[in-house]
């Protein structure tokens, strides 16, 4: 069964994680998933809903972003919370 993910919903792109280190922090690459917190690269990432690996074809990227060549799961400059790398910045200048 197909999961759909709709890439502008963080509880969509959060349902699925690297199944090396377990990071949210990962990009659909050229039918790759690409980890940016361990650089494992593979077809296939854990899906915390179902409990089980999903491969790249039973996940399909829909939204605004979906047209994307590497769909995000966290915005580039977001960290796993979800806050911009400026505001860190902002509560350590605080």
């Amino acid at each position: 069964m197909t999961l759909r993910v709709d890439t502008t919903q963080k509880k969509d792109t959060w349902q699925l994680s690297c199944p090396e280190c377990g990071s949210r922090n990962w990009r659909a690459n050229d039918g790759y998933f690409e980890c940016r917190a361990c650089t494992h690269s593979g077809r296939e990432l854990y899906d915390e809903v179902d409990e089980r690996l999903r491969s790249r074809e039973e996940i399909e990227f829909v939204g605004s972003h979906a047209n994307w060549k590497a769909p995000y799961a966290v915005e580039p400059g977001d960290d796993e919370e979800g806050e911009t790398e400026t505001d860190s910045k902002r509560e350590v200048v605080r």
